[in-house]
């Protein structure tokens, strides 16, 4: 099943409300913020690091910068570098920029973590698998969607 289908799968499953926004390719958080009429703080974007064992996703607000350090100290690692386009592609069938704040709920193999600073916006938005989609809803619901390991790895 293509990605944005087992997103939206996902999300009318549990039955929270949710809005899509179809837009132009956005490559960028400032341009996908643009896009959605949104403040840069509510967009959530997601990263795929790979330690010395693992791959791992990290999701943060999109206003925010993830501190390399703090990951591998959380990780626990030395070694730590951003998953390649073709790795990512291949895990999760997402293109950079576009890659969802989900673990294995749709994802088995990858954990997520997210940053506390998730907390503190009220709703949150992402792209769902393709640069030309994104979805949005309350961060509450967002929550109830995920199992997360909250850490604090942003700047």
């Amino acid at each position: 099943m293509i990605l944005n289908h087992k997103i939206l799968q996902l999300l009318n499953d549990s039955g929270v409300p949710y809005q899509l926004i179809e837009h132009p390719e956005a490559h960028t958080c400032t341009l996908a913020a643009q896009l959605r009429e949104r403040k840069l703080e509510a967009g959530l974007k997601t990263v795929l690091f790979k330690d010395k064992r693992k791959f791992v996703l990290f999701a943060l607000r999109a206003d925010r910068q993830v501190d390399s350090k703090k990951v591998r100290k959380i990780l626990g690692s030395q070694k730590l570098r951003f998953a390649t386009e073709d790795e990512l592609i291949e895990l999760t069938g997402a293109k950079k920029g576009s890659l969802p704040p989900f673990g294995k709920e749709l994802f088995s193999e990858l954990e997520l973590y997210l940053d506390e600073s998730v907390h503190d916006a009220a709703e949150v938005a992402f792209n769902i698998g393709i640069l030309t989609c994104s979805c949005i809803l309350k961060t509450e619901d967002y929550l109830g969607l995920v199992d997360p390991h909250f850490a604090s790895f942003s700047s």
